[in-house]
């Protein structure tokens, strides 16, 4: 089986509280190494990886166990993404994405951006910056975007009104041949394949990752 796009929501901890959130209220959960173990014994093959939360900065430990883990299954994404506040561990999370980055194959596609908007608390270290894969498409008043326009309508930004017009909340599971487009694994380990769901959505929708497999396996080979 091959993902196109890989999503890990690495933690569902965070160290900010903002009313836009599309997660909802941060939760104290990182994702197990076992459930990157299982990914990766489930996957042929990773087009991309995009590190997720929760704020991912704060669970560098279990990025960087992924990376070790899928090169050395030969299994190393062909490019990564990851947006962050800034808040923490900027210069340990610059490390570890160079490393990754001398590794991926697209090179041009990797990214990691620093949330700068409205709704975020002013970066007073920018030291992702730096950084020549740096994506400043995060950076909304920079690029004269209205903060509101990128707010997705779930979690938090629901409750609080925030966000327009609403997203497409869907999940359905998108395969063509034997390829997942979007995998979203959960800090729990459950699977969903929209990335812009609740916490509370992906736990009530959620299929285990160990079912995922046989799942796939009954769609593709579905007369």
């Amino acid at each position: 089986m091959r993902v196109y796009s890989l999503i890990l929501e690495v933690t569902r901890r965070c160290n900010m509280c903002c009313a836009h959130c599309l997660r909802g209220d941060a939760e104290d959960i990182d994702m197990e190494k076992e459930t990157v173990d299982e990914i990766l014994n489930m996957a042929d093959e990773i087009q991309s990886v995009t590190f997720t939360g929760g704020e991912p900065s704060l669970n560098l430990p279990l990025i960087q166990y992924f990376f070790d883990k899928a090169d050395e299954k030969g299994k190393f994404p062909e490019f990564f993404w990851l947006a962050t506040n800034g808040k923490a561990n900027q210069e340990e999370l610059a490390i570890l994405a160079l490393k990754a980055w001398a590794k991926s194959v697209e090179k041009d596609m990797c990214g990691v951006a620093l949330s700068v908007d409205a709704y975020h608390e002013p970066v007073l270290n920018k030291f992702l910056s730096g950084l020549a894969f740096y994506d400043a498409g995060k950076e909304y008043p920079a690029s004269g975007f209205e903060a509101d326009k990128f707010v997705i309508r779930s979690g938090r930004a629901e409750e609080n009104g925030l966000g327009k017009p609403p997203r497409n909340l869907d999940n359905d599971i998108c395969i063509e041949g034997d390829e997942i487009d979007t995998l979203y694994v959960s800090a729990k380990g459950d699977c969903v394949f929209n990335c812009d769901l609740p916490y509370c959505t992906i736990d009530e929708e959620g299929i285990p990752l160990k079912d995922i497999f046989a799942k796939v396996e009954r769609m593709v080979t579905k007369p």
